[in-house]
């Protein structure tokens, strides 16, 4: 599976989740301590996320990072 791919499987999944929670991504993005703007990125797949953003917002979302990375 190539980088691009495993970028967009992840913001198609944070985003799903997120509209799950009924979430706006000011609301996401205070909850795990980062700009909307930054979290509209990963959701479109402009941004690579690291670890640490993973884990904040996993923690945020009350998920497993793994529901955030599967493809």
């Amino acid at each position: 599976m190539d980088n691009e791919r495993i970028i967009k499987a992840f913001g198609e999944n944070l985003k799903s989740i997120r509209l799950k929670k009924g979430w706006t991504q000011t609301k996401l993005g205070v909850e795990a301590g980062m700009e909307p703007q930054h979290v509209g990125k990963l959701e479109r797949g402009l941004h690579e996320p690291g670890i640490v953003t993973a884990v904040m917002l996993a923690r945020a979302l009350e998920c497993n990072i793994s529901d955030l990375i599967s493809a």
